[in-house]
């Protein structure tokens, strides 16, 4: 096994896209904490699409309609994907754990 969960894509990409992870950068209103993502995610040279970023931002309004348990089941993939790399494992002690105790 590859330690990769397909659907939710490799650990350095999921570290990568991610302001909260990448850069410590959180928006004061979802507005901000979207464009701080399509920012991330246009710089990128391998992610350079908008019509993907539009695409994750339905998918997020996706699992945060979806309540409490979508949220934490969306945290609990991420979790997992995360926790099998030597290096970004430590985002789960930061950062992913934190979110799923307080969800």
């Amino acid at each position: 096994s590859s330690g990769i969960n397909a659907e939710y894509g490799s650990p350095w990409s999921v570290s990568k896209l991610s302001t909260q992870l990448s850069w410590l950068t959180t928006g004061q209103t979802l507005h901000s904490a979207a464009v701080f993502s399509f920012t991330r995610a246009l710089t990128l040279p391998l992610y350079r699409n908008f019509d993907l970023c539009s695409r994750v931002l339905c998918d997020l309004r996706g699992v945060v309609s979806g309540g409490r348990s979508s949220i934490l089941s969306t945290l609990l993939g991420l979790y997992h994907t995360l926790r099998s790399h030597e290096f970004f494992y430590l985002h789960n002690v930061v950062f992913v754990k934190e979110y799923c105790v307080w969800i």
